[in-house]
């Protein structure tokens, strides 16, 4: 969900995000405090079809390990 949140907040359009897939590598352990944990997001545009949509591949680590892979989403563009 935060991936995707990623992408909405960045297109700036909740409908833009077309489609959207991970897999999970690593648990996210989350401890029972107010400080959380951090997860970090970063993407890359890969590819632009004609449609105005572009390819978007995501890293997504938390503690510098990787959590999510095959971590990719097409997003409309405006």
């Amino acid at each position: 969900a935060l991936g995707a949140r990623y992408l909405t907040q960045w297109a700036g359009d909740p409908g833009a995000l077309s489609e959207y897939g991970v897999r999970f590598t690593k648990p996210v352990v989350v401890p029972d405090t107010d400080a959380g944990t951090t997860v970090e997001i970063t993407g890359k545009i890969l590819e632009l079809d004609g449609d105005s949509r572009v390819r978007i591949d995501l890293t997504v680590t938390s503690e510098g390990q990787k959590v999510l892979t095959q971590a990719r989403a097409w997003v409309h563009l405006s």
